[in-house]
């Protein structure tokens, strides 16, 4: 009965709101970005009061839920999927998702908003506006943006956002807290090696400022550091009306430092690739151990890593370089959603609660040492021919780490992909242990066990989905107190915010 009153709904909708152009949604000119500001501002007036205390929840008007609400972008109704069908028989088409802002059109039964799951940018521009003006009520929910107290300290100073670099801010408020990261910048500038490339001058500069005296306590404005990571940026590309990649800005940070001396030094994970035959059992020897050990040079223990590189390429240029260097661990943690997105044609029989549920059905906690079991797990190469028996079949292939960073970085891959190459914003919670312990990853050497025993220094978060949210930061500070960090807001928290949180990059510093 519900689902055939469910197909009954869209019917009608199909009627109200047909259009013979497919290709774009005319619903989209009813929406004005003044009009929703307007609407929005009123129903949600308490939370623009600066002396507001409470954070009102964001719930269903029809029964009373928390969870996949919408708000009408016409009337600014708040209700969930189960009530979305009835609503839009009024005349109310788009809605927007209130946790991950995608805007989904009830007559055209697909999304608008944003280009990455609508499939185009046709709406991205009139549209942005009334997203923008949603997260400023998300945001105040949320609370993004709050006063908390604070010690004139330095170690606890909030950083300038220049329109959407939140992105920016928070992944360097974890770099400042990063000790090892500030020791190597100093030596490297005292080191005569030559010019400081111009992201690690400006970055080592603002962590003398950063942890200095005498500075105004609230903010600091990081303007050049800024300028320097848009112009020498390889990855991604910055502009501080437009967000980027939080993993992406890392990369490009420590691609602007010296590898050998600050980068790699901090970060660097040397991990081994290990083949192993499944026909003879045979393990595939290491290219560059064997070249290092049959080309020694007298009083040294190796050859130097470039012409270890060449002469290994030469003498076995069908194997691959089996030791790398990383300077973060990307983990996933969710799976392919069973159920596509479903385009219907206006006036189509579909299940319109189908087509909104993007995400599939909500994934169980997962731990992070079970992240890092996948990660490590052993996987299955086929077409592969063993240099020692000569035979084609499979092997097995295993990845160690061979020696552990100072820091260790791990990214968990929030962007869940589903049917036709589409990604989403995931929302599964990952339980993040204090102290984590990677030896059991590690290749059997002399290297203590101890240095592979971490603790969780800071964390940095999204709030929000694909469509729009808000970058922030947790660092534990010299004391061991959690501090929250939100452009140029900061404060003191405790350990069960950090942990409600959904943690993006971990930053783990080795005991």
């Amino acid at each position: 009965c519900g689902e055939w009153r469910m197909q009954q709904a869209v019917a009608k909708l199909g009627a109200l709101f047909s259009s013979e152009d497919s290709s774009k949604c005319v619903h989209v000119e009813r929406v004005q970005g003044k009009t929703f500001k307007k609407l929005s501002r009123r129903k949600f007036a308490a939370l623009f009061k600066t002396e507001h205390n409470g954070t009102p929840a964001i719930k269903c008007e029809d029964c009373g839920t928390e969870e996949n609400v919408w708000v009408c972008l016409h009337c600014c109704r708040l209700c969930c999927l189960g009530h979305v069908s009835e609503h839009a028989e009024q005349g109310c088409p788009l809605l927007l998702c209130c946790q991950d802002s995608y805007i989904f059109c009830c007559a055209c039964a697909r999304y608008v908003y944003p280009r990455e799951i609508a499939g185009t940018a046709e709406h991205e521009k009139q549209l942005t506006k009334v997203v923008e003006e949603w997260l400023q009520v998300l945001g105040r929910t949320r609370l993004w943006w709050r006063e908390l107290p604070t010690c004139a300290s330095p170690g606890q100073r909030g950083l300038k956002n220049y329109g959407n670099t939140c992105f920016f801010t928070s992944t360097v408020q974890a770099l400042m807290h990063n000790r090892t990261l500030r020791v190597a910048l100093e030596s490297s500038s005292t080191s005569g090696t030559g010019e400081e490339l111009p992201i690690q001058k400006n970055l080592r500069e603002l962590f003398e400022v950063y942890w200095g005296t005498g500075q105004d306590p609230r903010l600091l404005n990081p303007r050049a550091l800024w300028n320097a990571v848009v112009e020498h940026a390889l990855f991604g590309e910055y502009d501080q009306n437009s967000m980027e990649d939080a993993s992406t800005l890392l990369i490009d940070l420590l691609n602007g430092m010296d590898e050998k001396q600050v980068s790699n030094a901090t970060f660097g994970t040397t991990i081994e690739d290990a083949v192993v035959c499944r026909k003879c059992d045979t393990r595939r020897v290491n290219a560059h151990r064997l070249v290092s050990r049959l080309f020694s040079i007298p009083g040294t223990r190796f050859l130097p890593p470039r012409a270890v590189s060449l002469v290994a390429g030469c003498l076995a240029p069908a194997l691959v370089p089996s030791v790398h260097v990383e300077t973060s661990l990307s983990l996933g943690i969710s799976k392919e959603a069973e159920q596509p997105q479903a385009d219907g044609a206006a006036g189509a029989a579909v299940d319109l609660v189908a087509c909104m549920s993007l995400a599939g059905p909500p994934q169980p906690e997962l731990a992070l040492h079970d992240c890092l079991k996948a990660y490590f797990a052993s996987e299955t190469v086929s077409d592969y021919t063993c240099g020692f028996c000569k035979t084609l079949g499979s092997c097995s292939k295993v990845m160690r780490i061979v020696e552990p960073p100072r820091t260790a970085v791990i990214q968990l891959k929030r962007f869940a992909p589903i049917a036709r190459g589409i990604q989403i914003k995931c929302h599964r919670r990952v339980g993040v242990p204090d102290e984590l312990d990677l030896s059991e990853f590690a290749t059997p050497s002399q290297i203590p066990l101890e240095a592979f025993r971490y603790r969780l220094k800071a964390s940095v978060v999204h709030d929000g989905g694909l469509g729009g949210g808000h970058y922030m930061a947790y660092v534990r500070s010299p004391t061991g107190q959690w501090v929250w960090f939100s452009d140029q807001y900061f404060g003191q928290v405790d350990q069960a915010e950090v942990d409600r949180s959904e943690p993006y990059i971990l930053f783990y510093e080795r005991i």
